[in-house]
């Protein structure tokens, strides 16, 4: 039962992601009408950057979650 809370949180949260990017994909869309490829190369490099400071500091992955808007800005 555990496992499935887990999967379920986990599954809940990469929605949350997919959503965020959309809907920045949505809006440059209807508001410039052309789409906007450097929008997913930031969202690369801020779950890079996140991925980077988790593995080589061991910084809590919710505080190296909080580095991935700051460094796509």
């Amino acid at each position: 039962m555990a496992d499935f809370v887990q999967l379920v949180i986990l599954g809940l949260l990469a929605g949350g992601v997919y959503v965020a990017v959309g809907v920045g994909f949505g809006l440059v869309w209807g508001v410039l009408n052309i789409v906007n490829l450097a929008h997913g190369a930031l969202v690369i490099v801020g779950g890079y950057l996140t991925w980077q400071l988790f593995t080589t500091l061991h910084l809590d992955p919710f505080l190296t979650c909080s580095a991935m808007p700051s460094s796509a800005a």
